[in-house]
């Protein structure tokens, strides 16, 4: 009932197919008008689920407190994929080249909801729909998936084949491997993240409040970014940024390759106008 019911409004929003803006990743996408399609239709590559386990289901929620159980993970995100996928509803939005990425945050204890999450990505799994590592090789496809929040770095490490990675964490990547013998990758962790305050110390962030960006935050965010770079294919990104056009463009033209937002037309108006 709410695929059937949120595949219906998408078909609202699909009267002109958005240019995609890759550099977008919806924050919070479930809190969007239509989940995944509101980012779909705004042209945007990047969705966020926040994922709870309770009696053996995985509810999308900010909180535990705010779970609707008519809110799973399946009917607002895995079947929407692989219909919009089987159908081409989107057309070269994003392809096996140019995958959307679905960020997974495990909000339950990881090693509890790792096996449940990772089953609940079948359907899009038994299709060849997601991005996989097997026996040391990877092959991209339409959706790359990457956990984030209380994913267990070990257990994502472990599996093989391979198919849900890891967000990896930006302010320590340069010092700290993934284990030992190993080093940071796309095949483990196509993403590496950090809150903002974090990333550039508590006085600038205190400063970007007000949209102010100082010499300092550029230094800082251009570092992160660049240990995250040095790794083969792993991608930046950082939440917790204020709401500050300011702030927005200096991260993207300092170099990082997601931009944290809640608003997407906003954003999408805001990269253009910058030329970034």
């Amino acid at each position: 009932m709410v695929t059937t019911l949120l595949w219906t409004l998408s078909l609202l929003f699909m009267s002109t197919q958005a240019a995609p803006i890759q550099k977008v990743h919806s924050h919070n996408d479930y809190l969007q008008a239509v989940p995944l399609f509101t980012a779909l239709n705004t042209g945007v590559t990047s969705v966020e689920a926040d994922l709870w386990l309770e009696d053996g289901n995985l509810f999308v929620a900010h909180t535990e407190g705010e779970i609707d159980t008519s809110k799973t993970f399946d009917s607002l995100y895995v079947q929407p994929l692989v219909k919009v996928i089987d159908e081409q509803t989107f057309g070269d939005l994003f392809t096996k080249d140019n995958p959307l990425q679905l960020l997974i945050d495990f909000k339950s204890d990881g090693d509890e909801s790792f096996d449940p999450i990772v089953a609940a990505l079948e359907p899009l799994r038994s299709k060849g729909y997601l991005t996989t590592v097997k026996d040391g090789t990877y092959t991209q496809s339409f959706v790359t998936a990457v956990g984030t929040g209380n994913t267990p770095l070990p257990r994502v490490i472990a599996s093989n084949p391979r198919d849900l990675f890891f967000d990896a964490d930006i302010t320590s990547i340069a010092d700290s491997p993934p284990a030992d013998g190993l080093t940071w990758s796309k095949e483990i962790a196509p993403l590496a993240s950090a809150d903002f305050q974090a990333a550039v110390g508590f006085f600038n962030w205190l400063a970007a409040q007000i949209g102010v960006v100082t010499s300092d935050t550029n230094t800082q965010l251009k570092k992160h970014i660049g240990n995250a770079h040095k790794f083969d294919g792993v991608k930046s990104r950082f939440f917790g940024t204020p709401n500050q056009d300011s702030v927005n463009i200096a991260i993207i033209k300092d170099g990082s390759d997601w931009l944290n937002a809640d608003d997407l037309q906003h954003a999408q108006d805001l990269l253009a106008q910058n030329g970034v």
